[in-house]
């Protein structure tokens, strides 16, 4: 008898601080692969998934995913490497479970990481919510006036008194709260909270001179012109503040409960740092214990709570402008799902729903939010009345009215049902619903499909609209198994990025795999070289083409994938070597250095790639006929377009030893490239269909920046609403179409404008 293997995964007995953590905890030995057999492994897989299922019932995240991750573990570098796999390959009950571990699990692991990470990243923030984006960013809060300043202060700058404070580096909250209640020469103290914004919003200490500094601001490169720059969206009174930090007697700064300089997080320790450069009056001094030791000491009478602010949609529903109002008022994707999510939370509180008639959409498959709903974090909480400063604790709290009722919104049919949905006009219903069994486990680049499953997890989870941020970390995981290289923190070329993602969702699509030996009769005609040359171009590309795709048939070649002709002629003789050869990307040089030219266009890129070049001297051809090197020529045009067609700017030349970035303005039209100039012709025996040549614009990633370091953004284009949206980092902003091209253009994103 096989000895029997159990897991136990004890209540919580230690705390973790990451991610990595509880991975490590829920490590795999590989090295007992062969001590079990694999029937007991299958047994673990499902002991452990039952205890995960237990967990996550009470609400237990962390030994859930410990428990899930464990069983993963076992199911995917365990038994499919154990030695006897074969026995169990098609036992129905391994089928069953290797189907929840591809459809269930890893979905699972990933918006339990999310949920994790947020609660971890809320322990040194607790009064922060999930959603905290940086307080510069300009969309994060609407812009204050003096009267939103706990009390607003003289507009004559601060001046030094002759107060005397003890020289230390921490002040207890009730020393602090004599100090600045002090009626008898106050001495002029600048507070800075140095707390997310939101925590700063929902309670900070109650004082005149009060300021907030970001704390992802204090890193440790940070200068004090970082921290003002960070300060440009907010109240003038806080710039001012931190503009005249030496005219304060004393800077007193805090976070949630630090208690000493020594045990402080970073932020705290960075800025002290800071105000150590600078000539102050007296050193700075750290709250000890931070604003809980604040509420704790002083109490809610030291503590100044903002008004929640009235939205623009918080009108009455009879309004005839009001959901046009609201609409209007989305300054960002953020600003948008915190909306429409406070509209759904708020009508679970009020009337029930009436749903319209739903749009048709792709079957929606059980997933994390709706198996586990209790997982889901209400976006935004229902606002409730907050007391004014001056208001006395037995007055009656005004309720604050709650938002109208609006119908839940349905989600259109996206790229994501169907990839031309919302760039073109389209009939085909080819890609309508993705079938996952399309996974090629044995493929060539030996991925085992990890790739393309964490990837559709990362889209699930993005489309879940469960969240309002989401970290990769688990796509990013299997990006680097699948290409080492782009491990580490080292900048990346998106370029190289995009091709290598690509070709790996290619590979774990492939339906037709290494082992695949198929042939196709036609491919005959391609050893005999000299009756292919004779054939017409039309032809041998379609040929060459079904030769192709007898090894490569995946989704991304239907969508991504074109092909283009090479051809060498030989000048003596006039023979002729034809190659035909698929594309992902067009790598289009920028020809204005070489024509003297400020500026180019996306045709003369075009025209530059398939220029006849001449080949003489080292780089002469040997040709086949005349038996030696011969001067010939070389030309390539395209025989087959891509339904999505993918351009590369080549920004990055050599000059000699060195690498040069171009920075060249290419100027690219935004809708209706045509490009049946740069097509043989014709492309079939029938006449070419001129419409299938023509693509408009959908997107663009720029590159700012050298060729040591650099900063990417992007804009897409919203089909549906024919506007264009621009991403930097956590910035979202609508974008001027004539503005969308700039001279950072790299990646150019083209679709086919009919798609048939």
């Amino acid at each position: 008898m096989s000895a029997q293997l159990t897991y136990h995964i004890p209540g919580q007995q230690r705390s973790f601080t990451t991610i990595g953590e509880l991975r490590q905890h829920a490590h795999v030995d590989k090295s007992d692969t062969e001590s079990y057999s694999v029937k007991s492994w299958i047994n673990a897989a499902i002991q452990v998934y039952e205890k995960g299922d237990y967990a996550m019932r009470f609400n237990d995240l962390e030994n859930a995913y410990i428990n899930y991750f464990r069983g993963c573990s076992i199911m995917t570098e365990i038994v499919k490497l154990h030695s006897n796999y074969h026995e169990i390959r098609l036992d129905p009950l391994y089928l069953r479970l290797k189907k929840r571990t591809n459809e269930e699990i890893f979905v699972l692991l990933n918006d339990l990481a999310l949920k994790i990470q947020a609660r971890y990243a809320t322990k040194q923030y607790p009064y922060a919510s999930y959603a905290y984006r940086p307080s510069h960013d300009p969309r994060n809060f609407p812009h204050y006036t003096l009267s939103d300043i706990p009390y607003s202060p003289s507009q004559k700058a601060p001046s030094w008194t002759n107060n005397q404070f003890p020289n230390k580096s921490t002040v207890e909250p009730i020393e602090l709260a004599n100090w600045i209640t002090t009626k008898r020469n106050p001495p002029s103290i600048l507070v800075v909270d140095l707390r997310p914004r939101e925590a700063f919003k929902n309670g900070c200490i109650k004082h005149s001179w009060i300021m907030q500094i970001d704390p992802l601001v204090l890193q440790t490169e940070c200068t004090m012109v970082t921290v003002q720059e960070s300060l440009r969206q907010h109240p003038r009174t806080e710039q001012a503040f931190f503009q005249e930090l030496n005219q304060f007697d004393l800077i007193v700064f805090y976070d949630q409960n630090s208690k000493t300089m020594e045990s402080a997080y970073n932020p705290p320790k960075y800025f002290a740092k800071l105000l150590y450069t600078q000539s102050l009056r007296w050193p700075p001094m750290m709250l000890a214990g931070g604003f809980d030791a604040w509420v704790t000491k002083i109490g809610e009478r030291g503590v100044y709570r903002f008004l929640k602010e009235k939205k623009a949609w918080f009108r009455n529903s009879n309004s005839s402008n009001s959901s046009t109002q609201s609409d209007n008022d989305h300054h960002s994707l953020y600003d948008y799902v915190r909306k429409k999510q406070a509209n759904i939370h708020q009508q679970d509180h009020m009337n029930p729903i009436i749903k319209p008639e739903p749009l048709p959409t792709a079957p929606r498959k059980e997933s994390l939010t709706t198996r586990y709903p209790e997982l889901v974090s209400p976006t935004t909480e229902v606002p409730t009345a907050l007391m004014s400063p001056q208001q006395p604790p037995q007055q009656s709290q005004n309720v604050t009215p709650l938002p109208p009722s609006y119908p839940k919104l349905h989600r259109r049919r996206t790229f994501i049902d169907n990839p031309f949905n919302g760039f073109t006009t389209t009939t085909s219903k080819l890609y309508d619903i993705l079938d996952v069994q399309h996974i090629n486990r044995q493929n060539k680049a030996g991925s085992g499909g990890i790739l393309v499953e964490s990837f559709a997890g990362l889209v699930r989870v993005m489309w879940s609209e469960s969240y309002r941020f989401v970290s990769p970390m688990t796509f990013r995981e299997a990006f680097v198994r699948v290409a080492p290289r782009f491990n580490g923190h080292d900048q990346q070329d998106s370029q190289e990025f995009l091709m290598v993602l690509l070709d790996g969702l290619h590979e774990d699509l492939n339906e037709h795999g290494a082992n695949n030996r198929i042939t196709p009769a036609s491919a005959k005609l391609m050893q005999n070289e000299k009756q292919f040359e004779k054939l017409p171009d039309w032809q041998a590309s379609a040929i060459s083409w079904e030769l192709y795709l007898s090894k490569n048939s995946s989704i991304i070649v239907s969508l991504f994938q074109g092909q283009y002709r090479s051809r060498l002629t030989c000048l003596s003789c006039k023979q002729t070597s034809t190659t035909y050869n698929a594309f992902m990307s067009l790598s289009l040089p920028i020809p204005a250095k070489k024509l003297r030219l400020s500026s180019a266009t996306l045709y003369q890129c075009l025209d530059y790639f398939v220029k006849e070049e001449t080949l003489e001297k080292e780089d002469a051809w040997k040709c086949p006929n005349c038996q030696k090197k011969r001067k010939a020529s070389k030309q390539l045009i395209l025989t087959k377009l891509p339904d999505i067609l993918l351009i590369h700017l080549k920004r990055f030349s050599m000059d000699g030893l060195f690498r040069n970035k171009l920075d060249t303005f290419v100027k690219c039209p935004t809708r209706s490239l045509d490009l049946s100039e740069y097509v043989t012709s014709p492309m079939t025996p029938s006449s070419q269909d001129r419409s299938a040549c023509v693509y408009d614009l959908y997107a663009v990633s720029n590159h700012y920046g050298s060729l040591n370091g650099g900063h990417y953004t992007a804009c897409v284009r919203d089909g549906y609403k024919d506007k264009w949206t621009y991403f930097d980092d956590s910035k979202v902003s609508i974008c001027d179409e004539s503005k969308v091209i700039t001279k950072a253009a790299y990646n150019l994103f083209y679709v086919r404008s009919k798609v048939k």
